[in-house]
Formats: C-alpha cells, sequence, structure tokens
C-alpha cells in the first residue's frame, strides 16, 4: 500500500497506512540488542567512536516510497522552493525515526548517514542515562518521534 503524506501545522504526517505492530527495541531489528547490559554495552561502543552500519536505522522501502511522495507533495505546492538533497536527506531521516520509534521517547543522534538510536521507550532511555554520563551522550538527544500511522 503507498502510504499517503498529509502535512498538518507544520508536522510530517504518514497516513492511510496498514497497522503496525508495536515496536520495542525487541522487534525493531535495527541491531538494538534485546537485553539491557547489551544495549549499555553498545552504546558505549558507538560512544566511543565505534560506529558501525548495522547501528543506523534501516531505511525501508516503504520509508523511501514515502519520502518521495512527501517531497513531490511539496514541490507541486511551493513551486518556488527548491529541492536539494539536504532536504530530501533531512526529510527521510525524519521518516525513519517515525517509521522505527514513533510514539517513544528515543535517546538519538542524526549523522550525514542516517540515525541512530541508543535507546528507546522511557525505560531503557531512563537506564541508559543513569549508568552513562551526559557528557558521554554528548551529540546524542531525546526525541519524540511522531506515530508513523498518526492521523491528526
Amino acid at each position: 500500500m503507498t502510504p499517503k503524506i498529509a502535512v498538518t501545522r507544520g508536522a510530517i504526517m504518514a497516513t492511510d497506512l496498514q497497522e503496525r505492530e508495536p515496536l520495542t527495541s525487541e522487534n525493531v531489528g535495527n541491531g538494538i540488542p534485546t537485553t539491557h547490559d547489551e544495549r549499555v554495552a553498545r552504546a558505549e561502543r558507538i560512544l566511543s567512536g565505534d560506529v558501525r552500519p548495522e547501528d543506523y536505522l534501516p531505511v525501508t522501502d516503504e520509508i523511501e516510497s514515502a519520502v518521495q511522495e512527501y517531497v513531490a507533495l511539496v514541490m507541486r505546492n511551493n513551486p518556488r522552493i527548491i529541492r536539494s538533497e539536504e532536504g530530501d536527506n533531512n526529510v527521510r531521516k525524519n521518516f525513519t525515526i517515525m517509521f522505527h520509534c514513533g510514539g517513544k521517547e528515543v535517546l538519538a543522534r542524526e549523522d550525514d548517514i542516517g540515525v541512530i538510536v541508543l535507546a528507546m521507550g522511557t525505560p531503557d532511555v531512563i537506564r541508559l542515562e543513569k549508568q552513562l554520563t551526559p557528557k558521554s551522550w554528548q551529540g546524542f538527544g531525546l526525541d519524540f518521534p511522531t506515530r508513523w500511522s498518526d492521523e491528526s
């Protein structure tokens, strides 16, 4: 099913999507380990500079399709906007975190490659923040991505 994209009060929403299983760090399928100790070890590895391709949230075909549809909609409705690769990438990162983590508090970072999530869900975020110093997770921040299937 091709998602329909709506812009509401400046927010980007994907609508008309099939309901997805609620995502947790156990079933997100993005390389976030399932146990707390493994998540802490992964976070410490990433924060020490050992970032691996599998640490990034994957951009699925569904996400890419939604990005292209949204960008086309924006271009149609705002002909003065100049399309750029940077703009497309920003939309892609936003949609990626919405798709994988929407509706959950996350400790995450975006960079030129994509989005890395250290912790997802309030309990995991709190536990990780307690084990790591704020200085150690510099560059990462709290985010509250919109649910992928919200219709506001």
